[in-house]
């Protein structure tokens, strides 16, 4: 359960996951179902070698790779979004637990990393979230919100780091890095303005104000993960910067491999980036910025930024580059084998 040339950070995730899987399972045949599309159910994706007709019920094992599950802002909610009906309440609910169904990475998308209140007082949302985990065989959450509202509603899960995170093992680091520091902008600074703090036009001068700072020290590449932010960011671009821009998410771990750091609002290109052992800074709108709680990634709401702290926040990681390096590629891999070990136990 993913989405497929929707999402770029999604598509880390599954690599990710399927990372783990390569050592667990071995050799497997994965069909993917793109969330925003539930007659995916259906039709073949990706590099699917047959045709099913329900993926879900007649698969081996079910995993909801990552994303938001658990959300309460304003109309908007985890139990009545697009594919709640046919996804997880007319197969996972019906499935599980009988059948292997794992909830791997979920997270949170509250207005901030401390709404725990948001979501206990939906009693819908309570409900799903209970009835999600005694499904799923097992649930891991990426960030602390998501793990503490599970704890206070019973559910059992583990909080681990976002899957994304471990991308990097599933593609071929570069042995050439490049003299670049990645830039990733969004319009509003993150997916949503779920709360009034946010400000677009004081975003944007804050980008004006760090982007000539952060030129005195790097070169700048500009990553888009979609046309709208191309767009935005085009504006911005100076000289011989470019924007880069694909619909093939291997294309982006290819570039992520080989930059030297990344300042992004998208908090899955941080995160990957921190995977291949790289500076990475984070600057969001929701609680989704608390998935670089568990790695250590320097990150913060737009409503508290400042240009300074993007400054000093990449800078203090330039100067004990090899210190990064060896931390979070450690944590990659320490993570990765409590994930193995984990699904070894889960799946006997």
């Amino acid at each position: 359960m993913t989405t497929v040339h929707h999402n770029v950070g999604d598509e880390f995730i599954r690599e990710g996951i399927r990372s783990f899987l390569d050592e667990v399972v071995g050799d497997y045949d994965p069909f993917y179902v793109h969330k925003h599309d539930c007659n995916t159910l259906f039709k073949p994706l990706l590099d699917e070698g047959e045709v099913l007709n329900d993926k879900f019920r007649e698969a081996d094992l079910i995993i909801q790779a990552g994303a938001p599950v658990y959300w309460n802002i304003g109309p908007h909610t985890s139990y009545n979004v697009g594919w709640a009906k046919d996804l997880w309440f007319d197969r996972i609910f019906q499935l599980g637990p009988k059948n292997p169904i794992l909830n791997l990475g979920a997270g949170s998308c509250q207005g901030d990393e401390n709404d725990v209140a948001g979501l206990m007082a939906d009693e819908k949302c309570v409900d799903f979230a209970k009835e999600a985990g005694r499904a799923c065989r097992w649930t891991t959450v990426r960030d602390p919100l998501a793990s503490k509202f599970l704890t206070n509603v019973g559910v059992p899960h583990e909080l681990m780091v976002c899957p994304a995170f471990h991308a990097a093992r599933r593609t071929r680091a570069s042995k050439v890095t490049r003299d670049v520091l990645a830039v990733n902008l969004m319009r509003d600074a993150g997916h949503h303005l779920i709360k009034p703090q946010n400000d677009p036009a004081r975003w944007r001068c804050v980008v004006e104000t760090v982007l000539p700072k952060l030129r005195e020290r790097h070169e700048l590449l500009f990553v888009a993960h979609d046309v709208a932010e191309a767009e935005y960011q085009r504006q911005f671009a100076r000289g011989r910067e470019m924007v880069f821009l694909s619909n093939d998410f291997r294309d982006y771990l290819a570039l992520y491999s080989t930059v030297q750091g990344i300042f992004a609002n998208r908090v899955h290109g941080a995160v990957c980036v921190a995977g291949f052992g790289r500076p990475a800074v984070i600057v969001g709108t929701d609680s989704r910025i608390g998935i670089a709680r568990p790695i250590g990634i320097p990150a913060i709401d737009e409503a508290q930024v400042t240009p300074q702290w993007i400054l000093d926040s990449l800078e203090q990681q330039f100067s004990r580059g090899n210190e990064v390096y060896r931390r979070w590629v450690g944590l990659r891999e320490e993570s990765a084998r409590r994930y193995v070990e984990r699904l070894r136990e889960v799946l006997v």
